[in-house]
This record gives C-alpha cells, sequence and structure tokens, in this order.
C-alpha cells in the first residue's frame, strides 16, 4: 500500500441515501487505487429503491389500523 498524505478513518464501503464516501474522493487523488478501491467494494452504488405507495394504503408497507367493529 502506498503512503499517502491524507490519513482516512473509514473503513465501510457508501452508505445508502446519496453519501458517496471516501472511494470517489480517492479516486480523484490517485488513480492508481481504482483497482484496490473496486475490491473493496467502495466504488459501487448500492442498487436499493424506494418502494412505491400502492392506492388504498398509506404507504408501501404501512395498512390502515385494523378495527375488529
Amino acid at each position: 500500500m502506498m503512503s499517502s498524505p491524507m490519513s482516512t478513518a473509514a473503513a465501510a464501503p457508501a452508505r445508502p441515501g446519496g453519501d458517496a464516501g471516501c472511494g470517489p474522493a480517492l479516486l480523484k487523488m490517485n488513480p492508481e487505487f481504482t483497482a484496490m478501491l473496486r475490491d473493496g467494494r467502495f466504488l459501487t452504488r448500492d442498487p436499493r429503491e424506494v418502494e412505491r405507495k400502492k392506492p388504498g394504503q398509506p404507504g408501501a408497507r404501512k395498512r390502515f389500523q385494523f378495527s375488529k367493529r
């Protein structure tokens, strides 16, 4: 591993919610890190998407309160 003037404490892939994390910043600083960052999954986007709201319900999974009577 190459030494760099920048030190980081991050050791996890990007968080869901749009935060790109430090992977793209490290890649912009030194393009030689590409293979290492890809192997560690620091450059991948989280493929999960928001579930759609269904008709007749207040949300995607939420149901109206059940009433027996």
